[in-house]
């Protein structure tokens, strides 16, 4: 089961009271938690020129993401410090060497994860990451159409999955 996320945003209140300048920009003390109104404004029902800064956000609910680099609960995680793990290595060298088209769709497929992405991203310099990125996005549009890893970047995985 995948860890629970909350995310907030601010409010539709807070936008409208940010653009017509009504919190003041700089603080007056160091306490954090209030923030100070140019004018008074309403809270519970009383005038105030602070407003507990909790009252401007909103709790905002998550979709699953399910894009193109979307992460699948059945590619390896990775490990705590966002470095590829042994098992993921593994597999990349086991979809790197089956022969033929059906060796591009599997490791595009597998690759294709965010998680395995961004511990790569750790790994290959910003021209190979966005090579395999756009690698992975021509073959989400063509679907049919087989898309080849270049040799530098087949040479460049097995490098890194032997480590």
């Amino acid at each position: 089961v995948a860890p629970e996320a909350e995310a907030f945003q601010m409010s539709d209140q807070s936008v409208q009271m940010v653009a017509e300048d009504i919190f003041e920009e700089e603080a007056t003390n160091d306490n954090t938690q209030f923030l100070k109104t140019s004018v008074p404004v309403i809270v519970d029902g009383k005038e105030t020129n602070s407003v507990d800064c909790l009252l401007c956000l909103v709790n905002t609910g998550m979709l699953s993401h399910t894009g193109s680099f979307s992460s699948s609960s059945s590619s390896g995680k990775l490990s705590s410090s966002g470095g590829l793990t042994s098992k993921i290595k593994q597999k990349i060298q086991s979809h790197l060497k089956k022969k033929g088209n059906a060796k591009e769709t599997t490791i595009i497929q597998y690759l294709s994860d965010f998680n395995i992405l961004f511990g790569l991203s750790n790994l290959l310099n910003e021209a190979d990451i966005n090579e395999l990125c756009d690698i992975i996005l021509s073959s989400k549009r063509r679907r049919s159409a087989t898309v080849e890893l270049s040799k530098h970047l087949q040479l460049t995985l097995e490098g890194i999955a032997s480590v």
